[in-house]
């Protein structure tokens, strides 16, 4: 069910607010990742977000020993993050059960984080 989300396009990844509000400090700790990439390959990793000075950093790991650092500004449930290096931010959607649901290459890439517990 993680991935299967992905199937159905970047409009299903939209999820109801949470019901507490959600802050950076709320976002900040340690998420499994999957994606799919533009060209329909999946990838894995994992992903630790840290607020640093009023700016929540995510770290990405990827399965491939690579890895990413971006920002994110948060606005309502939607987080946008910014990783240099990418034409494109990675937009997140938040829903009730913490999973970011997320979209970056205009779209035709799928991005999902859940946390870890």
């Amino acid at each position: 069910p993680f991935l299967g989300e992905m199937a159905a396009g970047p409009t299903a990844m939209l999820a109801p607010a949470a019901d507490k509000p959600l802050t950076l400090e709320t976002l900040s700790g340690k998420y499994y990742v999957r994606g799919k990439n533009p060209n329909g390959g999946y990838y894995y990793g994992d992903a630790e977000t840290l607020l640093e000075n009023g700016t929540l950093r995510i770290n990405w790991s990827w399965r491939n020993g690579k890895s990413d650092t971006g920002q994110a500004n948060l606005v309502t449930n939607v987080l946008t993050a910014v990783v240099p290096g990418f034409n494109d931010p990675v937009i997140y959607s938040i829903g009730k059960d913490g999973v970011w649901r997320g979209s970056w290459d205009k779209g035709r890439a799928l991005e999902y984080l859940a946390p870890k517990q």
